[in-house]
């Protein structure tokens, strides 16, 4: 099993109704990074338009990158990449999903990011993941023609429509139904994208992705029953939350393992590893708290048959096979 580490680089508390800017989370980035590499594993940075312009986040980043100790792919957040509608100039823009946007701005918006990672990090990106998880047909085409190779923006056996206003659902993704294992997503056009989603298991009683189809019906029933059986079953992330206990993660892996998953995909946020940075770790006793977590998990793993790898690595070599 291969463990890829997603890190989602970007600009300071995005949780925040105001659009932010600043990116002093960048700065917090070498702990987590040095943590990464004491064990051998190699974290994706998803960046940002933000990140890709600031100086101090290109020196950094592209250093790991030219050591191979680290990789680089593109993250759109509509909100802060240009052009920007007048909405998005505000303080408070309306925080679309890609999916959400035309056609022409949605092109516009991915190629603005992709040349600018271009010409800032002297490398053209091959690994996309839309801002919140924000992934359509359409963009299976566009990220064909700029070249990307491989996509890490479904979150299996979640809908985003249980989570926006009833009058905002056009576009939003549904992912109730879409499989944990690596795949390749099709447009009409006949273009495709290899996909690499992130883990998310049902991790109670142990069943299997194979064990019954109530599963994929979840994506079916309403709103109330689904959140009710997901909380019975123990939908987990792979990912740590302020809860999340090590042993949490190991019956993740352990599930992800039983399930013959080929890959083990941990999501972390860059504005997480700064106090202040997220809801989730707003005091230096909370980062301190996740960092012990991470690296108990991570010394686990590392005593696994696990092998680290980025996520453009895993897709030259599975996705090609």
């Amino acid at each position: 099993m291969y463990f890829l580490i997603t890190v989602d680089t970007e600009a300071d508390n995005q949780w925040k109704r105001e659009s932010p800017r600043t990116v002093d989370n960048i700065r917090f980035l070498p702990r987590f990074q040095k943590l990464c590499e004491q064990y051998g594993f190699i974290p994706t940075y998803l960046i940002t338009h933000e990140v890709a312009v600031d100086p101090f986040a290109i020196d950094l980043l592209s250093g790991w990158r030219e050591k191979g100790t680290a990789e680089i792919g593109a993250h759109l957040h509509p909100w802060t990449t240009p052009p920007l509608l007048p909405d998005e100039e505000r303080a408070v823009p309306e925080k679309r999903f890609p999916s959400q946007l035309s056609d022409d701005l949605l092109r516009q918006k991915l190629e603005t990011l992709t040349r600018t990672i271009q010409n800032n990090f002297s490398f053209a990106p091959k690994i996309f993941r839309a801002g919140k998880w924000g992934l359509d047909e359409r963009m299976i085409d566009y990220l064909s023609e700029f070249g990307y190779i491989v996509d890490c923006s479904v979150s299996p056996k979640v809908n985003w429509r249980d989570f926006v206003d009833s009058s905002k659902m056009d576009g939003v993704p549904d992912y109730s139904r879409s499989p944990v294992f690596p795949h390749f997503l099709y447009s009409r056009k006949g273009r495709k994208i290899f996909e690499v989603p992130v883990t998310i298991l049902y991790t109670r009683f142990g069943f299997t992705e194979f064990f019954f189809p109530f599963h994929t019906r979840l994506g079916h029933m309403p709103y109330r029953v689904r959140f009710f059986m997901q909380r019975l079953y123990r939908l987990r992330w792979c990912r740590v939350f302020p809860e999340t206990q090590v042993s949490d993660l190991v019956s993740l892996y352990e599930l992800a393992g039983k399930n013959r998953l080929p890959i083990f995909e941990f999501i972390i946020h860059s504005s997480e590893l700064m106090p202040g940075g997220s809801p989730y770790n707003k005091t230096r006793e909370s980062i301190e708290k996740m960092y012990t977590t991470l690296e108990s998990f991570f010394s686990f793993l590392s005593k696994q048959d696990v092998n680290g790898s980025g996520l453009q690595i895993f897709a030259d070599s599975y996705g090609s096979s």
